[in-house]
């Protein structure tokens, strides 16, 4: 530190020299030069560091902080000592380093490698060898993994009760859980801004008995489900009052899902399959135009124990199904997609897809397809997740729940505005009793701060 010292000394001369000419306005404006002991920049650098030397770090001048907003990724390692490299905005009488890690004080040279494993105090000294700023330097990496999703039970729907079907549907900020105990089904209904701790309580009215429960869908702001005789209700406003809906003397088999107004498709349309003179064909409703039938439907198509979701993907919708069985009770392993309901196309082969199951609930997440649970030919619970990054084409299984998740089919899973991947219900065996619990997950970096 002894040149720098000398260094000092040599400008404090220099600037009383200069004052002495130009005056007492130069001379306060030197004054502050002295006394000026901000560090204007900062940067880190190692070779053996990847992108160490880009990370873009930001001085806090009233709190004395220097950090990388931007956090190093996951698994950045840093073992070895790095170059620390600073301009300071006025003259300086010298900077002390301070690692934490070691608690070593070091003469600032320029030079100097320095252990950023912990934060670092840096004490600068202005020219006038008096005025000192202490800053706290601290290089910041992601201590969890961003693209890791963590899993936890989060909520129960009305506690102590036995379900035997459950389904859940978003409508008008609320959570409406259709629940049947002994025969009855009652509606659950909880705000989708609340904690999903409590639940309210609603009769049903003219809902029919013999509803399917999995086929209740919401489309326009109104729901839909359709009952064993092929007949179509609907819940308009009050989702307990329901009322039939005329179908041209269509025998509904089920409902396959919604497909939504896009930026290029402004068609919205309910998508069913419907018995037309005992042959089964793709069908759809729409609000104005009412129904329209389409292609017949392959033999291999999935018609119960099936998943859907719709999604957007290049400015046009795609309602995509996958798993469940086929007309003649075969399960199924492929996925399928539409863009207006009444034309279908197969997404996957025999060599690049998920198991034969029914049961498997979707989900379109993190623009990515996943597919979860479902139970196999001898009625196991599939413990595999899959995934496609391909819209359903190609498909690969991945870790997925923590150890203390039992593995469940027939959930409902709804991703909220938070981008909490939710799931309701389920069962764990095929002849087994609804789940009545919400679990809750989120990849990580969705939580991260976004400034």
């Amino acid at each position: 530190m002894k040149n720098l010292k000398n260094y000092g000394l040599l400008v404090g001369i220099l600037s009383i020299l200069l004052t002495s000419c130009l005056g007492s306005y130069d001379y306060m404006i030197d004054e502050w030069y002295l006394k000026n002991a901000q560090i204007a920049s900062f940067t880190l650098s190692n070779d053996s560091i990847v992108d160490l030397s880009t990370v873009v770090f930001t001085i806090d001048q009233i709190n004395g902080k220097i950090f990388n907003q931007d956090s190093m990724p996951f698994g950045t390692v840093i073992k070895e000592k790095v170059l620390c490299n600073m301009t300071l905005e006025g003259y300086y009488y010298g900077v002390q380093i301070m690692p934490q890690a070691t608690g070593d004080t070091i003469n600032w040279t320029g030079s100097d490698s320095v252990d950023f494993s912990q934060p670092v105090i840096l004490k600068v000294y202005a020219a006038d060898g008096v005025t000192t700023k202490l800053y706290e330097a601290q290089l910041n990496v992601h201590q969890i993994n961003p693209d890791s999703m963590v899993w936890s039970r989060h909520s129960t729907i009305a506690e102590g009760r036995i379900f035997e079907e459950m389904k859940t549907v978003e409508i008008a900020d609320l959570y409406c859980v259709f629940a049947r105990e002994n025969g009855k089904v009652t509606l659950f209904t909880s705000s989708t801004s609340s904690t999903l701790e409590i639940w309210t309580e609603t009769m049903l009215h003219r809902f029919p008995d013999n509803a399917i429960l999995s086929s209740i869908t919401e489309h326009n702001g109104k729901l839909f489900v359709i009952d064993s005789t092929g007949k179509l209700y609907m819940a308009a406003d009050d989702w307990g009052g329901w009322n039939e809906v005329g179908n041209d003397d269509l025998t509904l088999k089920c409902i396959l899902g919604k497909i939504q107004d896009s930026y290029k498709y402004h068609n919205s349309v309910l998508c069913f399959i419907a018995d037309i003179n005992d042959t089964l064909r793709f069908c759809t409703n729409h609000p104005d135009k009412g129904w329209t039938v389409g292609d017949e439907v392959p033999e291999i198509f999935p018609v119960t124990g099936f998943g859907s979701v719709c999604y957007e993907a290049m400015y046009y919708p795609h309602l995509v199904m996958a798993s469940g069985r086929d007309r003649n009770g075969n399960l199924t392993n492929k996925a399928w997609s539409t863009m207006d309901g009444l034309t279908w196309v197969a997404l996957t082969n025999e060599n690049m897809t998920f198991k034969y199951s029914e049961g498997a609930s979707i989900a379109h997440y993190d623009n990515l397809l996943f597919l979860i649970g479902g139970f196999d030919e001898e009625e196991n619970t599939i413990d595999e997740t899959f995934f496609s990054k391909d819209n359903g084409v190609t498909w690969k299984d991945t870790l997925f729940f923590p150890t203390d998740y039992n593995s469940r089919s027939y959930s409902t899973i709804i991703v909220d505005e938070d981008k909490y991947m939710l799931l309701f219900g389920g069962k764990e065996t095929n002849n087994g009793n609804i789940l009545n619990e919400v679990w809750r997950g989120r990849i990580n970096r969705f939580g991260f701060k976004q400034d």
